[in-house]
């Protein structure tokens, strides 16, 4: 859950947001998840592929608005790509 912004001021309700993954292969992951404002006849779903690399990922996703008056050809792609600048694990030592 979250709260959007409007202008300066934080929305009254929360945004709910589900989301889910199944690993398909080695590098490639299934992706969905919903946006649900409170107190609206629709929500956000959008379903697509993670592709992961040792350096860079990527999402290929398409985004539909389902609901009452939506349409049925309000279809948006999305697109992102994320790069790993060398983060590196750190490992801590409990004493027993």
């Amino acid at each position: 859950m979250g709260w959007g912004l409007k202008g300066e001021f934080y929305k009254n309700k929360p945004l709910l947001i589900l989301g889910g993954e199944l690993k398909i292969a080695r590098n490639l992951k299934l992706i969905t998840e919903s946006w649900i404002p409170p107190d609206s006849k629709y929500f956000l779903g959008m379903i697509g592929f993670r592709v992961i690399g040792k350096n860079v990922s990527g999402d290929a996703v398409i985004m539909r608005p389902i609901g009452t008056g939506t349409g049925k050809s309000n279809i948006l792609p999305w697109l992102t790509l994320t790069y790993n600048f060398g983060y590196t694990e750190q490992h801590t030592t409990f004493p027993r």
